[in-house]
This record gives C-alpha cells, structure tokens and sequence, in this order.
C-alpha cells in the first residue's frame, strides 16, 4: 500500500499488509516526495516494487529496503507510471492546477514523459507533449498514450528512444 503525506514536500512510504486483517507487516522508511498528486506503486518483474511519488521515483526491495531514489527534473508532481514489456518505466509531470492552486495565476508548460531504466532509474530517454497532460498514463505493449488537456496522443517506444506518434 502506498501512503504520503500533504503539501509542496510531501513525503511518501509503503507498508506491506496482511492480506487478511490488513494489520502492517511492515512499513518502508520515509520515502522523498516533493509536491503532492497521487503517485503510483508497482510490483516489477525484477522482484522489486518502483514507487513514484511527487518529483521522485524510489526502487524497494520486497523487505522494502530502499535500493535507489532519484529525484526527478521538474518540481512537479509525477502522477505514477506505466512499466513496458521490456521493465522500462514511463512517468511524467502532471501539467494541471493543484488542489488550492490558482487557475488563472499561470499557465502549466507542456508535459514531458521520462523513460526510467530499471534497476537504476536513470533517465534513458525524455519525449515533449505539445501541452499539459493531467491524466494518467496507459500503454499497450511499448505504445504509450497520453491525455493532453485538449488531444490524446501516442509515443513509441523501440527500445532506446520514445517518440511521439505525430500522424495519431
């Protein structure tokens, strides 16, 4: 289960439950969040779980010791994530107004999607959305579909690079 706490440098953790009573097994240490939306929390077929939360993404061993944390490029939240068939991971910012933000005090720049390497969570590969995307992500196989605030758009992913599909 992943849990986080509220504001501009939230902290997050997540906490193993029984399946039964749902009492905790056992709990993660804080985890570095940065500007609250809600995040994402994954099993990985490495036998890890990812966790993306606020502007950072962590790597847990399954006792949830913290194996990696890499703070991401923008002080933004990242609003969770997609894995590929090839254990890559995708995230990016959330491009809308946060609870008691402004609407009209500025416009949000585009999104930008980060193509995460397993393991070490190192950016691999980074894709521009010509606006802000406030949903979250989806993929079919290693095609990656994003919600813009006005268009739905695709990227590819081959395997090094993520490319925006501009005939979708």
């Amino acid at each position: 289960v992943l849990g986080h706490e509220f504001g501009d440098e939230a902290a997050c953790w997540v906490e193993q439950v029984d399946p039964v009573t749902l009492d905790v097994v056992r709990r993660s240490a804080d985890l570095p969040g940065g500007p609250t939306w809600p995040g994402g929390l994954a099993a990985h077929a490495d036998g890890d779980l990812y966790v993306v939360f606020g502007n950072h993404a962590h790597r847990l061993s399954a006792s949830l010791e913290v194996l990696v944390s890499v703070e991401l490029p923008r002080h933004a939240p990242y609003n969770s994530f997609v894995v590929l068939p090839d254990g890559h991971l995708v995230t990016k910012d959330f491009g809308g107004v946060l609870p008691g933000g402004d609407p009209e005090a500025h416009e949000p720049p585009p999104s930008e999607l980060l193509v995460l390497a397993p393991g070490t969570l190192d950016i691999v590969a980074r894709c521009s959305i010509p606006e802000p995307s406030i949903a979250r992500l989806s993929a079919d196989g290693s095609t990656v579909y994003i919600v813009g605030t006005t268009t739905l758009y695709r990227a590819r992913w081959d395997g090094t690079d993520l490319a925006l599909d501009t005939d979708f």
